[in-house]
């Protein structure tokens, strides 16, 4: 991307610090909502019948204004009186100049280096803006009320910028089946490893220790010298899912608690037509020759079906198309009006409708066609459709919502479509023929136990999670944020903006 030329004079995160207190001085109070009081006509209506996504900051002036797609853009006619070109946007906290049709930050748009002085000072300028953010949406608010001091309710500490370790940390705390597999007391492990530092904050967790808020110090440091993916630091921010699959990687035991077996079948439809005639033929010539034999015979001659068994202790699921990923966010190389709205407003293409857990976790099994695959038997490109099925699964399942996900061909944004939680899920809708088969089969039901949530976008953000502490059918929910905690009612779980959702296995629910 090319360079910003009109940034010098508005990049002073001092003066955006002092402008922004001037502007929400209820921003000093945690849990105050901030006034959206927009100079446009929109009024009262924003953001209830808009997505926050479309309201941005004036970086010059701490104006409020909208980009809808319409002939009068808000953001733009002021850039356009004022010569104001750099916005940040309220809820991604993207940084943009409607001059240049540029982005400045963060670097997963701009394409610029992280030690590079505009993304540095850009930093500190949306690192101001989410303290007015994350004071309004509660992100350190205080309701540890009378739950202080009780086992299994503790804040955890923040070394600067590590609340999606936190977050993680508090799920794997409140798991049963982790415990019992994984962190058990009878086992000796090297106490500076990734399972040492865990089973060691588990028995400060829930031993007799009065502290309300507890140092993962030992855990943390293992994380930041033997982890596999992630690399971590006090002050930078990582992906929760990463954190997680290095946590679960340190742990010896942990596939005899999430790990998901499925079976991957890659079937050609050119070869399944062969096969078909073939086998028809076959049984033509040679009535009693039994259907296995058949089958068999045929798959010698043209080939089998494809067949893999695959492991994964988290499942992905994806809430765009690759349609959209393709084409959101593409900008008209002549800067046009409507090309400028769409790339202001990047961060809401594929959001699309609110969408069922069980939706996406049926599109997941269901069969995909791959378009650029040549098929190994006919050499046939395009024919090819692959699918899945599950084998065994343990007794929890670790789900990750891909929200951060391509928007143009060099450019990752976050996608805020809604998801519905479904509060329990039978997975035995996707086993396989030999499991549904078997009458002695395990029953795959799952219910909800904890949900991770990202509040934010790719320009900064904050991580929160949300853990069941009971099982029964009347559920006492908690909500983690650092050191902060307290009870909360089950909508406000299911309201939320999941990113990473656990299921532990049960009976079913009764039912409504």
């Amino acid at each position: 991307m090319a360079c910003c030329h009109h940034n010098s004079r508005a990049l002073d995160p001092k003066r955006f610090k002092r402008q922004l207190l001037k502007r929400f001085p209820e921003a000093h109070k945690d849990g105050k909502e901030i006034t959206y009081d927009l100079c446009c006509d929109i009024g009262e209506e924003f953001p209830h019948q808009h997505d926050l996504g479309e309201l941005w900051v004036c970086v010059h002036c701490i104006s409020l204004c909208c980009s809808a797609p319409g002939d009068n853009v808000c953001a733009i006619e002021h850039s356009q009186e004022y010569g104001h070109e750099l916005w940040l946007n309220c809820r991604d906290c993207h940084i943009i100049c409607t001059e240049c049709d540029t982005y400045l930050y963060p670097r997963e748009l701009s394409g610029f280096q992280d030690d590079s002085h505009s993304s540095r000072v850009c930093g500190e300028i949306a690192e101001e803006w989410l303290q007015v953010l994350g004071r309004s949406r509660g992100w350190w608010r205080r309701c540890n009320g009378d739950t202080v001091g009780h086992p299994g309710v503790r804040g955890l500490k923040n070394y600067g910028n590590t609340c999606f370790f936190t977050s993680v940390c508090q799920v794997a705390m409140h798991l049963p089946a982790l415990h019992q597999a994984g962190i058990k007391e009878d086992e000796h492990v090297d106490e500076e490893s990734i399972h040492g530092g865990l089973r060691l904050l588990y028995r400060e967790y829930w031993g007799g220790s009065k502290k309300d808020t507890l140092d993962p110090e030992a855990l943390w440091t293992a994380m930041k010298e033997h982890a596999l993916f992630g690399v971590y630091d006090d002050e930078a921010m990582e992906d929760a899912n990463t954190l997680l699959i290095d946590l679960l990687e340190g742990l010896p035991h942990s596939d005899k608690v999430f790990e998901a077996r499925l079976q991957s079948k890659l079937n050609c439809s050119e070869c399944h037509s062969r096969r078909s005639q073939a086998a028809w033929m076959l049984q033509r010539l040679f009535p009693r020759l039994p259907l296995p034999c058949v089958i068999r015979i045929v798959g010698v001659l043209l080939g089998e079906v494809g067949c893999m068994l695959e492991s994964e202790k988290v499942l992905s699921l994806a809430l765009t198309s690759s349609n959209v990923a393709e084409t959101a966010g593409e900008a008209d190389p002549d800067h046009g009006h409507d090309s400028l709205v769409a790339h202001m407003n990047l961060g809401c293409n594929g959001s699309g409708m609110a969408v069922e857990m069980s939706d996406l976790l049926a599109a997941y099994f269901d069969v995909t066609q791959l378009s650029d695959y040549k098929c190994d038997s006919c050499s046939n490109v395009g024919t090819v459709t692959k699918s899945f099925e599950l084998v065994s699964c343990g007794p929890v399942l670790a789900i990750q919502l891909k929200r951060f996900a391509p928007v143009g061909p060099d450019a990752i944004s976050k996608c805020h479509r809604p998801v519905v939680l479904s509060k329990q899920l039978d997975l035995n809708l996707f086993a396989s023929e030999n499991h549904q088969s078997n009458p002695d089969k395990e029953r795959y039901i799952y219910r909800l136990h904890s949900v991770v949530c990202h509040d934010g976008g790719m320009g900064g953000g904050h991580y929160v999670a949300y853990v069941r502490h009971s099982m029964e059918d009347d559920p006492d929910w908690y909500w983690y944020s650092d050191q902060f905690y307290g009870p909360v009612s089950e909508s406000q779980v299911l309201e939320c903006e999941p990113y990473l959702v656990f299921y532990q296995r049960s009976l079913p629910l009764p039912p409504a």
